[in-house]
């Protein structure tokens, strides 16, 4: 996550988006995400861009250990008043600013995208998780995955992790030592948040580079079909942590 990207989540619209929430599927899909794990209070979660802490409140009921990680103050703060008794860490996904496998659980939503480097960030996943440590992410992504190549150069640098395919996805996680194991489309809730939010502030996650015209930025984005996936994935080594989903 870069500053430039995580700026737009200041803006007065989201501060209407449901139960707080700052990606599609809200809490509802977080609660989706963690079912398909056997939680428990012993284990240690890790929110990658926690924003307002909606995801560190719902860990909470569960009686994890959860802990918020996000780039800015502001956002921090707003943590701090959803899930009071969680720790909180300012600094962006490609420099954890934790030890070595200590955590069981990592939740990225909406936040890889957030990251040109894909791989970075997943390898510092991959570092601070425990071997068999699961891996939950909800994003954007391509769904003619042949448009990638076309987008990406045309979006500003900040915003080129959101021109990914789910093939180019399941290549780089497979490059950070992860294993898939579960993955569904998520176009409701895609559809639903754009919905809540107004068209004006969810253009800006498309910007544009210099001397792209926006218009043909946003024809390129069209053609190439933008969904939202939810995936959970483990890093591989032993002991596995106990998960119920399926590749599909």
């Amino acid at each position: 996550m870069v500053a430039a990207s995580a700026d737009i989540y200041h803006l007065p619209a989201w501060d209407h988006v449901p139960d707080g929430a700052l990606h599609p599927g809200g809490v509802e899909l977080t609660r989706r995400a963690l079912a398909h794990c056997a939680v428990h209070a012993e284990m240690r979660l890790l929110d990658v861009g926690c924003g307002k802490g909606a995801s560190l409140a719902y860990a909470a009921t569960l009686g994890m250990q959860a802990i918020g990680l996000d780039l800015t103050s502001a956002m921090l703060q707003q943590s701090r008043e959803s899930a009071p008794h969680a720790p909180l860490i300012q600094a962006d996904g490609l420099h954890l600013p934790l030890a070595n496998q200590v955590i069981d659980l990592v939740l990225a939503e909406c936040s890889l995208s957030l990251v040109a480097d894909h791989s970075a960030v997943l390898g510092e996943i991959g570092r601070v998780l425990r071997p068999g440590g699961l891996l939950a992410v909800s994003d954007v992504y391509l769904r003619h995955g042949q448009c990638a190549a076309t987008v990406a150069p045309m979006l500003a640098p900040a915003w080129r992790g959101l021109a990914v395919s789910r093939a180019m996805l399941l290549e780089r996680l497979a490059a950070a030592d992860f294993s898939l194991i579960h993955w569904e489309d998520q176009p409701t809730a895609l559809h639903q948040f754009s919905g809540c939010v107004p068209p004006a502030t969810v253009a800006v996650h498309w910007e544009a580079d210099e001397g792209v015209e926006p218009f043909t930025l946003a024809l390129a984005v069209a053609r190439a079909k933008p969904g939202y996936f939810l995936l959970m994935a483990r890093r591989n080594g032993h002991p596995p942590t106990s998960c119920t989903g399926r590749t599909r």
